[in-house]
């Protein structure tokens, strides 16, 4: 969600718009189950819906779970011009979803977890579709169904499973297979290091993406663990793996990991602590060969452009540090840099086909974002986020809100404003304005 909170929040940002979520620092105990999450391999989906088939076939001491949300979302944007658009009048769309989350306790120490979305989208859909999806980099496998209906024009409807995933609790043994959310992440707004769910942050709503693996977590104590994950999918490119092992240091939590993505070796390390009563945050992802991706015009052409894709041996590194403050009067501060030294400090709109191939979170060198946030009653929550490309000098920024209206009835909302010029990072954004009404059940 967009709002800002004095308890530690994640947020995102995906090429400039910044969506901050609302989701609660998890206890890493290995005596608690782990959520969030699901995917699976293959086989293993085909195994856990024969699973969840025979679910009403089971003793009694299985314990279904139901819960969920309803809301109304709408979007209207005025964009900016660009070298491939100069389209610049005003679009709108509004969207209405139903989530349903279902589980079924089949004993303690088995369990299995489903999250199903229903939307139904009228306005600009072909415009928004991507903007409003689960804002996933670089992968084709995000979802274990896909169903959409086009209605007429200008109306749409589809039907998704975001979750899928059976997971095993033995002790300091976890192991959950299916589809599932794997956040590795330990900065507040860019993750390099999630190199299983990148996510892109030009996104609105709920829907992290999600990787169809099997992850085996093992606890050598409270702080300390292991943990192996191997990603599946129909293509070669899509696949993964990678061995993470996070501990524990004088108060700071650190992890270093290694493995491949896209059949490219990665190794990445990242740490979680406390400096000067502000939390200190940081991530550094290697990724020791690239994508390079070109456009070849030839005039004349029946064809248009040509699109050519090449690997090469050029090592490349994210690397994102993060500082927050939160002051007794609630007033919340936050600064952080990403840098990727491989991206492109000037026309950076034409290095946006890499960064989605490599899975970069910019296609420029230098980004930096701040955030605020302030309570004006324990309900309402105003705040507000910039975000700036250092290297082109694009940016965009503007208010944020968070009005908790019941115990489960929320109002969110946001209002972007960006500046640069036409092959800039942020320059083709333009003027957002998005408002969310959410119903939890």
């Amino acid at each position: 969600m967009i709002s800002i909170s004095r308890a530690k929040r994640r947020s995102r940002f995906i090429s400039g718009w910044k969506i901050e979520l609302k989701i609660e620092k998890r206890n890493d105990s290995p005596l608690r189950r782990r959520g969030n999450g699901g995917g699976s391999l293959i086989g293993v989906f085909r195994f856990s819906a024969i699973i969840f088939l025979l679910l009403f076939s089971l003793p009694a001491f299985a314990q279904p779970e139901f819960s969920g949300n309803l809301q109304w979302m709408g979007i209207s944007v005025k964009p900016g011009r660009t070298i491939f658009s100069r389209n610049t009048d005003l679009k709108q769309l509004n969207q209405g979803s139903l989530y349903l989350n279902a589980g079924y306790s089949f004993s303690e120490r088995l369990t299995f977890q489903s999250e199903f979305r229903t939307r139904f989208l009228h306005g600009e859909t072909s415009s928004f579709s991507k903007m409003i999806s689960d804002g996933s980099t670089g992968s084709t496998d995000q979802f274990l169904i896909n169903k959409t209906w086009k209605l007429n024009k200008n109306n749409t409807a589809d039907f998704r499973v975001n979750r899928f995933y059976l997971d095993y609790n033995d002790g300091p043994l976890l192991i959950t297979a299916g589809r599932q959310r794997i956040n590795w992440g330990m900065a507040m707004i860019w993750n390099p290091v999630d190199i299983f769910n990148a996510r892109n942050a030009v996104t609105f709503g709920d829907d992290l993406p999600s990787s169809d693996a099997v992850r085996i977590q093992f606890y050598t104590s409270e702080t300390n663990s292991f943990d192996l994950v191997v990603k599946g999918s129909e293509t070669r490119a899509g696949r993964a793996w990678a061995l993470r092992f996070k501990g524990n240091m004088r108060s700071t939590d650190f992890q270093v990991f290694g493995g491949q993505r896209h059949d490219i070796p990665v190794a990445g390390f990242g740490w979680s602590g406390e400096f000067l009563k502000g939390g200190f945050r940081g991530e550094v992802l290697g990724q020791f060969n690239s994508f390079n991706s070109s456009y070849y015009r030839f005039f004349p052409s029946e064809t248009g452009s040509i699109y050519v894709k090449t690997r090469e041996e050029t090592p490349n590194v994210q690397a994102v540090v993060s500082y927050d403050y939160t002051f007794e009067n609630s007033l919340y501060l936050l600064t952080e840099c990403l840098w990727s030294p491989s991206g492109q400090k000037e026309n950076v709109l034409f290095n946006i086909l890499n960064a989605a191939d490599n899975q970069w979170l910019s296609p420029g060198v230098l980004n930096l974002a701040h955030q605020a946030g302030y309570d004006l009653t324990p309900l309402v929550r105003i705040g507000g986020i910039y975000l700036w490309n250092a290297t082109d000098y694009s940016l965009t920024a503007g208010p944020t809100l968070n009005w908790n209206l019941s115990d489960n009835l929320d109002l969110n909302g946001m209002l972007l404003f960006s500046d640069g010029n036409n092959t800039s990072e942020y320059g083709g954004i333009g003027t957002i304005g998005f408002m969310r009404v959410k119903w939890s059940f």
